[in-house]
């Protein structure tokens, strides 16, 4: 299954690579480039179960994609689990992020959240939180 869910999300990538970031004229991607807001968590909606949900704000002055990752990190500090999910926020506007997380097993888990261009340049810098799967 794993490998199933890698497949789907490299071949996501690859189509979200032909598209540009940022509309030309705009100022350099750096790791302020989005800022996140509030804490990220993990919450149930409907028949998706479990789903990584975070408010990014754009920094920029266009309309940005950002591709936000979702680590998911076993107490050992084996990454067991990422996922990547897309906004396209307006300059200055904020978009929720949600992140779709399968067949995880029950535990507690480091999670990071971060934004990526297309061009996998870091648009944000990383954020960490301890999660629980029941």
């Amino acid at each position: 299954m794993y490998r199933y869910v890698s497949l789907v999300a490299a071949m996501l990538l690859l189509a979200v690579a032909s598209l540009s970031p940022v509309s030309a004229g705009t100022q350099v991607l750096t790791t302020g480039s989005f800022t996140l807001l509030g804490t990220p968590s993990v919450v149930n909606i409907g028949a998706f179960g479990p789903t990584g949900q975070s408010v990014w704000k754009n920094n920029l002055n266009a309309t940005t994609l950002g591709l936000v990752v979702l680590v998911l990190r076993a107490s050992t500090g084996q990454t067991i689990y990422y996922s990547i999910g897309t906004i396209t926020p307006s300059p200055g506007a904020n978009s929720t992020a949600y992140n779709t997380i399968f067949g995880v097993p029950s535990g507690t888990y480091s999670a990071t959240w971060f934004v990526m261009s297309a061009g996998w340049v870091a648009m944000s810098t990383p954020t960490t939180v301890s999660i629980t799967f029941v």
